[in-house]
């Protein structure tokens, strides 16, 4: 047993397991069943991988909270969950929970925030963790010591390198430049006429968003588009930073993983 925390960001697997399980069957019963199989077989080939000490899934809330208050086109973009899916997950969730794995919900945090905190607070306790997940808004959280990120369907681990190849910036520097390129996957538009190389280019050179800001006009266009758009560079930035000190309301000695498939 490997002394580590594996965090499965629970809707993300499913839903890309069921997408799958969509090409292979058209009848929605055998659809959820295929999609219940998989999600079993592919927590099962992780714990077989890591071989955790302590094992959560976290699964998404339902509703609003801070970011759609602050931004109610958050996310808006994205497709509704199916509604076989919908009517599955506590299934799926009991079959976890036979596996000796418990859920993480709550309604009024979302699944990026919990995971978020959970994995660093278990960092800073020297329980390093691995966040399961193809979500690269947690890529900022891999300068911290201790936390990991693993792609299940590419079966890769991320790595400071994956970062500097995609973004051409270290993680650190990731919500500044999201702030100004935006993010299409949570819908964020951040600062017009700023693609993804200018922002590389000018977060690595000023290294931050607030130094940015106070920047003087005029000497740079792309530096007045974004002092023009400050307001919707720092929404962006707020929103794309994921909160890492909530109150959990347990503690991680209950997430050890004691009934282990054999």
């Amino acid at each position: 047993m490997n002394k580590q925390l594996l965090i499965i960001d629970a809707l993300n697997l499913i839903r890309r397991l069921d997408a799958i399980s969509l090409k292979q069957y058209h009848n929605d019963e055998e659809r959820l069943k295929a999609t219940i199989a998989a999600t079993i077989n592919g927590v099962n080939k992780l714990l077989a991988q890591f071989n955790p000490s302590h094992v959560v899934a976290v699964f998404e809330r339902s509703g609003d909270d801070w970011r759609n208050r602050l931004y109610p086109a958050y996310k808006a973009n994205r497709s509704i969950m199916p509604e076989h899916l919908s009517q599955g997950l506590e299934i799926i969730q009991d079959k976890l929970l036979e596996q000796g794995i418990d859920s993480l919900l709550n309604p009024d945090i979302q699944a990026d925030d919990l995971i978020a905190t959970l994995a660093s607070k278990a960092a800073a306790r020297s329980l390093p963790t691995v966040i399961v997940s193809t979500d690269h808004g947690y890529w900022q959280l891999l300068d911290k010591p201790g936390i990991a990120v693993y792609d299940y369907f590419k079966h890769h681990k991320i790595t400071p390198q994956d970062v500097l190849k995609r973004y051409q910036l270290p993680s650190q520097w990731l919500v500044d430049y999201w702030a100004l390129t935006g993010n299409s996957g949570v819908n964020l538009p951040g600062v017009p006429g700023i693609g993804p190389k200018t922002a590389a280019k000018l977060i690595n050179e000023y290294h931050s968003l607030e130094t940015l800001l106070n920047l003087p006009q005029g000497q740079d266009k792309a530096i007045d588009k974004i002092l023009k758009h400050r307001a919707d560079a720092q929404l962006t930035y707020r929103l794309m930073q994921l909160l890492t000190s909530l109150p959990l309301g347990f503690n991680l000695r209950q997430l050890r993983y004691i009934n282990r498939p054999s």
